[in-house]
């Protein structure tokens, strides 16, 4: 993020936004957020932003800088926070995607109960089927040849 103040004596911020509103508003197009924070069980005493939005930001990250190590979560988005915010509609904080809260994620996500369960959401929420069936049987007239050689010009 940088910083600069102009003549008229306003703050002024810029941010790289990059692909980050595509994926954030793509994640929340397949319910991701609401699977998980209605999937996935947490501890009374866990603060901030919930898993279902941490793990949307951490896919962010993930897809956008093609980098899955924990440990670059939190720098990445201490320079994108106005933007993170912005498109979660969230109160996102630097302190809300340390490593040791990705690990906690991790975690709850790597117990297969409640990983099937989270698939099974997701499942739900993406997956449409319809009835194809016709209601009746369809006919086609036979088509009619109104052309002859000689008509259509190919003598």
């Amino acid at each position: 993020m940088n910083e600069s103040i102009d003549s008229a004596g306003l703050q002024i911020e810029t941010e790289r936004v990059d692909d980050i509103p595509l994926l954030v508003a793509q994640m929340r197009r397949m319910e991701v957020p609401m699977v998980l924070d209605s999937r996935v069980v947490t501890h009374g005493n866990r603060q901030g932003l919930s898993i279902g939005w941490t793990v949307v930001v951490w896919l962010a990250h993930v897809l956008s800088e093609a980098d899955h190590r924990l440990s670059q979560v939190r720098p990445w988005a201490a320079q994108r926070l106005e933007t993170l915010r912005a498109c979660t509609g969230q109160e996102v904080r630097e302190e809300d995607l340390s490593d040791d809260r990705l690990a906690d994620v991790l975690r709850a996500l790597a117990d297969d109960e409640t990983w099937a369960n989270v698939e099974h959401g997701l499942v739900l929420s993406l997956l449409r089927v319809y009835d194809l069936r016709p209601l009746a049987p369809a006919r086609r007239a036979p088509a009619r040849r109104e052309c002859s050689r000689r008509a259509c010009g190919w003598i």
